[in-house]
């Protein structure tokens, strides 16, 4: 016999403006960001997530606005950065709603 579980969280992540590289970023309303990148290699670090725990599995959920999509998306997770902590998802599709 096998049992599985699955426990689920909603954790909000925001958006630290004070971390970030070759972007302008604004928010309005709460929760919704207006990102405008410039060069080659922008990023943005979000706010500590309190409660992460590498041993449960987590999903990232996002609505997007790209009118020309978006390159090379990559989402780095969890301390130090690094390329152990990577997941990338390569180009998300131009959309205008």
């Amino acid at each position: 016999m096998m049992c599985t579980s699955l426990f689920a969280q909603n954790i909000t992540l925001q958006l630290n403006s004070n971390l970030k590289n070759q972007m302008n970023v604004t928010e309005s309303p709460s929760g919704t960001y207006n990102i405008q990148t410039m060069g080659g290699d922008p990023w943005i670090q979000t706010t500590p997530v309190p409660t992460y725990n590498p041993e449960q599995v987590y999903v990232i959920s996002f609505d997007y606005l790209a009118e020309n999509g978006l390159d090379d998306l990559q989402v780095f997770y969890g301390a130090p950065v690094s390329a152990a902590r990577l997941a990338k998802f390569g180009s998300l599709s131009p959309t205008s709603e």
